[in-house]
């Protein structure tokens, strides 16, 4: 979407709003520092002042270096029936395409979603994804094994860091071409899966604290990642 097209969708809503602005709630403008009024809207001066620096939509998911899609081939031809079972392989397989960010557009879908309900209000009523949207566009179980922080968290593999590490590095220091698959392997590719495609990481590093979920998917638990990556949206939301 160009700047021209913007500014029209921006018009757009002003006009729908000067029709019926009580239909809108000033949550809309939370994330703004602009005055939540029909004529200082988020595409107003916050959205083309701001929105452009790449800091603020740094964890998009952009597609893999060459040696990440090499690693992706070579473990999916290994993984295929477990992921399928576990429902992440469609997920997975994404990875390999790239979705260009039209921060335009995104600017303009957020200009109807309210964060005290996680629901867009629209003229003819609440829309919000649920879990279902989950299962069927991206393969994310709605049900199975609970994933829950107050879960048992042992982890069985040590990576020998405390940081927080770059997705190349640990890829890098994990990633093997020729040998047979192990457990820390398969590990390694889905933390850095989980936090760089699925929970968008803002520190564009791999954590920690996925590494419970990563343990637990390569062992092949089937568990319902639906409820927690519908979490994580609300949140970044």
């Amino acid at each position: 979407m160009s700047p021209e097209e913007a500014r029209e969708y921006n018009n757009i809503l002003v006009d729908a709003l000067n029709e019926d602005e009580t239909a809108f709630s000033n949550d809309f403008y939370d994330f703004a520092w602009v005055p939540a009024t029909s004529h200082n809207m988020v595409l107003g001066p916050y959205f083309y002042d701001r929105w452009d620096r790449p800091k603020l939509m740094r964890g998009w998911p952009t597609s893999g270096l060459e040696k990440w899609n090499k690693w992706l081939d070579r473990l999916s031809s290994l993984c295929n029936t477990q992921w399928r079972e576990e429902g992440i392989y469609d997920a997975i397989m994404l990875c390999k395409s790239s979705f260009t960010c039209d921060r335009n557009l995104v600017a303009v879908g957020l200009c109807f979603w309210s964060p005290s309900t996680n629901t867009m209000k629209l003229r003819f009523g609440m829309m919000t994804p649920i879990l279902l949207d989950l299962a069927a566009m991206a393969g994310f179980r709605p049900c199975g094994g609970e994933v829950s922080a107050l879960s048992p968290s042992k982890c069985e593999v040590d990576f020998g860091f405390t940081k927080n590490k770059s997705y190349k590095v640990f890829m890098e220091v994990n990633a093997q071409e020729t040998w047979p698959l192990t457990h820390k392997e398969q590990t390694t590719f889905l933390m850095i899966w989980l936090c760089k495609y699925v929970f968008c990481m803002a520190s564009t590093q791999v954590t920690l604290e996925v590494q419970p979920l990563a343990e637990a998917l390569a062992k092949g638990h089937r568990l319902a990642l639906g409820p927690m990556v519908w979490a994580y949206l609300y949140r970044g939301l």
